[in-house]
């Protein structure tokens, strides 16, 4: 009671000084011209106009967060209808193998539709789930763009049952049609965030940019610290630029400036300068003795003391929460960087697609076999790709279809306008020597037409293919809708970031599933199987045990290394 009576005396006091000093004001300048007491009016006037502007706003903020809740129950609604279809008909033909399947399918369908009602509750400022467990928060794109994820590895779950039940093409075309509406659905209502989380990384990207620039370019290159990188690799286009990020990016963190000796590359004796733009104004050939350089050795040295899996601290938040896929983000800005074309090499490459034809929307497919196919990778055949494609294209209702392909076998591009006579196929010459300029043409040619296409499919154990999607992800700030592997997932030097479990999973051991707690912290542990199932497989590091787990089910956890070099304001 004192206290209380204390606060309100104070408070009387106060404002009879304010009255008074007001009345004071007024008196001593009454004088003047000006009418201060119309002044004061005008004033708390307008502080009533800006209370009644943000209770508006605020109104508006509720309304619109009311509409986007009864759309998510709209297509949670939607969700359990699909799934309704679907069960009924799997769990009719299933034998008794297959009523595991079936049930598996069930759980994953529990799994989901909590999901829908958690971000319901979003919606509805109920939710009390962390959906972000890379970071302290979750923002609206990082929800959403990630039930998109889960939607789809759901639908390839339906769909390899669909398969192993050995159940008809028009069952796998409802399923198709039913997956591609309710991912619709979906994309409508993270469009507003997607622009904004869009927006926020072209600042992001702008400002990494700068600082590379900056630092491969020095106003004083005698004074620059160095980082001097002797890793000329003798395998194809694809590994020699991954492997010139090996020493990019510890270059970067280290602040030191990357000069990479290629003299002798096999595609081009005078080094990387001939089609591309210098990776540094500095001459590489003034620093191999240097005190203030650093020089590493050998074309499979992985540098001391680097993490390649991490992306920086400095920035992790802002890319974990506006970006779907944020270590294949912070690589792209590398590959961004090192790609750049000279401006007449860019001038003959769209006089190439221009002879060709090539026009969006149009879809791209690399199918690498040739050598790969002997110790790196199995043979895909082309449905497996053309599977996604034609769903991509229904997906945007395109009839006139044209695909863009590249490969190293002579016998596709027949098969494929033999099994696809409604689709268009375009292609360019491919010199397979694989050594001297005119295969590197060919080799940048190829990327650079599959890098402009709306949306790609190939195989992920390729290098070529994954730089397809770096440079996709440059050039469209995220570009994981835009791409898809039909083997392995995306990934840097045979390294991936840990995943963490969301969802409790009971293993089916004939299935070579593990269980999984919430929580768990999971590695993958085999490149070379991607999850057309939807599954992954994975090291489960608490439980010390390998095996499939549904992606659904798990997370990306990307870790995060200081680069201090980005401690700035932006």
């Amino acid at each position: 009671m004192v206290s209380g009576f204390n606060f309100k005396g104070r408070a009387v006091f106060l404002l009879l000084v304010s009255i008074l000093l007001i009345t004071v004001y007024v008196t001593k300048f009454s004088r003047n011209s000006v009418n201060y007491v119309d002044k004061l009016q005008n004033f708390v006037g307008s502080l009533e106009f800006r209370t009644l502007k943000n209770e508006k706003l605020n109104t508006q903020s509720n309304s619109i967060r009311n509409i986007k809740k009864n759309a998510v129950q709209i297509m949670r609604t939607h969700f359990n209808e699909y799934w309704k279809s679907i069960s009924s008909i799997i769990f009719k033909n299933a034998t008794e193998d297959g009523i595991k399947d079936a049930s598996a399918l069930q759980d994953g369908f529990n799994v989901l539709d909590i999901r829908y009602e958690e971000i319901g509750n979003f919606f509805d400022n109920e939710v009390t789930t962390n959906f972000n467990y890379s970071s302290r928060i979750s923002t609206e794109f990082y929800i959403l763009s990630n039930l998109l994820f889960d939607l789809k590895y759901y639908w390839l779950h339906i769909t390899s049952a669909i398969k192993r039940l050995g159940l008809s093409s028009d069952m796998q075309e409802f399923v198709n049609k039913g997956y591609i509406k309710l991912k619709k659905e979906l994309k409508n209502l993270i469009e507003d965030s997607e622009t904004i989380a869009h927006e926020k990384m072209d600042k992001l990207q702008l400002y990494v940019q700068k600082r590379i620039n900056e630092l491969q370019n020095p106003n004083d290159c005698n004074s620059a610290s160095v980082y001097v990188c002797n890793m000329v690799n003798q395998a194809g286009f694809g590994s020699e630029l991954h492997t010139i990020l090996k020493c990019f990016l510890p270059a970067f963190k280290q602040q030191r400036t990357m000069i990479h000796h290629m003299k002798g590359w096999k595609y081009d004796p005078e080094g990387w300068s001939h089609l591309f733009a210098p990776l540094s104004d500095c001459d590489e050939t003034q620093y191999t003795s240097q005190s203030n350089s650093q020089t590493v050795n050998g074309d499979a040295v992985y540098p001391t003391g680097y993490d390649f899996i991490s992306i920086p601290e400095e920035i992790a938040e802002d890319i974990i929460q506006n970006h779907a896929d944020p270590f294949a983000w912070w690589i792209a800005q590398f590959i961004g960087y090192a790609m750049r074309m000279r401006p007449e090499f860019v001038n003959q490459l769209n006089g190439t697609a221009q002879k060709i034809k090539f026009t969006n929307p149009i879809a791209g497919m690399h199918i690498r076999r040739g050598d790969k196919l002997i110790r790196e990778a199995k043979k895909h055949e082309v449905e497996e790709y053309m599977f996604f494609i034609e769903n991509w294209f229904d997906e945007q209702n395109i009839e006139q279809r044209t695909v863009y392909v590249t490969t190293d076998d002579d016998k596709v591009y027949q098969e494929l306008t033999t099994k696809y006579p409604s689709y268009s196929f375009l292609t360019t010459p491919t010199d397979t020597m694989q050594r001297g300029l005119n295969a590197l043409q060919g080799i940048v040619t190829d990327v650079y037409l599959l890098s402009l296409c709306d949306f790609v499919a190939c195989t992920g154990s390729s290098n070529i293919c994954r730089l397809v999607y770096e440079l996709l992800t440059f050039n469209h700030h995220d570009a994981s809708s835009r791409w898809q592997s039909v083997d392995d997932m995306y990934y840097f030097h045979e390294v991936m970031f840990p995943y963490v479990g969301i969802s409790d999973h009971s293993s089916r051991k004939e299935k070579s599933e593990i269980n999984v707690q919430k929580g768990d912290i999971l590695r993958v542990a085999k490149i070379g199987v991607w999850p057309i199932d939807g599954f992954i497989n994975c090291d489960n590091t608490n439980k010390q045990e390998q095996g499939r787990v549904p992606l659904y089910k798990i997370r990306s956890k990307p870790s995060v290394d200081s680069f201090s070099i980005l401690n700035r304001t932006l």
